[in-house]
C-alpha cells in the first residue's frame, strides 16, 4: 500500500492536536484491571506509549510536511494558472528542506530523520531539474506579473543563466505575436479588475516574496519593440492580487 504524505501529515497534525489526550488515554489503559486482561493491557500499554523524543519527532515532521501540504492545496486551486507556480514552490521548499537539515544535530536526531530530509531534497531537486529542462514552466512563472525576471535575479535562489534565459525565450514568444497582435484591429474590451479579497499569505505568497534590492529595471533588448518589453521587465503596473495574474493580463491587454 502506498503511503500518501498528505494523509500521514493529516494523521500526525490532529495526533499532536489531542497529544494531552492521547498520553492520558494510554498512561490509565491498565487501570482497575486484573489478571490476563490487565497484562494484555499493559502490553498495549507499552506497545503505543509514545515517548517525549517520538512526540518531537512528529512535531519536526509536521513542520516538513506542511510545506508539502500547502504546496498541494496551492495547485488544487480552481480558476488559476498553475504553470506560473511549479519554480518558485520548488525553490521555496527546497530552501526549507535544506535549513531543516542544517538545523539537525546529531544530539537532536536519534531517529535519523536527516536521511529522510536529505532523500526528500534529492527527490524534489530532480523534479526542479526535470521543470527546467522545458521552456514553460520558467515562462510560466515570468509571465506572472508578480514575478517576471526580478524574482529570478535574486541570486541566493538562482544561477544566472535562469533570467537570461527567460529574457530569451519571452522575446522569441513576443516576436512570434506581435505582428499577428498587430494586425489586429479589434478593439479590446473593457475589462473591470477584480479586486483582491484579504485571504492568508498562502505558500506561493511566502515563495514570490522578493528581497527590497532585486533588480527590476535595467534590461536592455536589443532589437523589436524595446519599449514594451522594458516596460514589463522594468515592473510597469504592479500586480495588486497575485492569485488573478489572468486578470492583471487581461485589463493591461494594450496598456504595456
Amino acid at each position: 500500500m502506498e503511503i500518501r504524505w498528505n494523509t500521514t501529515y493529516a494523521e500526525m497534525d490532529r495526533g499532536i492536536k489531542l497529544k494531552l489526550a492521547v498520553n492520558y488515554w494510554v498512561d490509565q489503559l491498565d487501570n482497575g484491571l486484573r489478571g490476563k486482561k490487565k497484562t494484555a493491557a499493559t502490553r498495549k500499554k507499552k506497545k503505543w506509549h509514545i515517548s517525549h523524543s517520538e512526540w518531537e519527532l512528529l512535531e519536526r515532521l509536521c513542520i516538513v510536511l506542511q510545506d508539502l501540504y500547502d504546496a498541494t492545496l496551492d495547485f488544487s486551486v480552481s480558476g488559476v494558472p498553475t504553470i506560473t507556480k511549479p519554480l518558485p514552490l520548488y525553490k521555496f521548499i527546497e530552501q526549507k528542506l535544506q535549513r531543516a537539515i542544517e538545523e539537525l544535530t546529531e544530539d537532536e536526531d536519534p531517529h535519523n530523520l536527516t536521511d529522510a530530509l536529505t532523500a526528500g531534497l534529492e527527490k524534489l531537486r530532480k523534479h526542479l531539474r526535470k521543470s527546467l529542462d522545458s521552456h514553460y514552466p520558467l515562462l510560466g512563472a515570468v509571465l506572472h506579473p508578480s514575478i517576471r525576471l526580478a524574482y529570478f535575479k535574486d541570486g541566493s535562489k538562482w544561477s544566472n543563466d535562469i533570467p537570461a534565459r527567460a529574457e530569451t525565450l519571452l522575446e522569441h514568444l513576443y516576436m512570434e505575436y506581435a505582428d499577428d497582435s498587430a494586425q489586429s484591429n479589434t478593439p479590446a474590451s473593457h475589462v473591470t479588475p477584480r479586486q483582491p479579497t484579504e485571504v492568508p499569505k498562502s505558500i506561493f505568497d511566502q515563495a514570490i516574496t522578493m528581497k527590497t534590492d532585486s533588480t527590476t529595471s535595467g534590461t536592455t533588448l536589443g532589437g523589436v519593440k524595446q519599449s514594451e518589453l522594458s516596460n514589463y521587465f522594468g515592473g510597469a503596473y504592479p500586480c495588486k492580487n497575485q492569485a488573478d495574474p489572468l486578470g492583471w493580463w487581461k485589463v493591461r491587454l494594450i496598456s504595456i
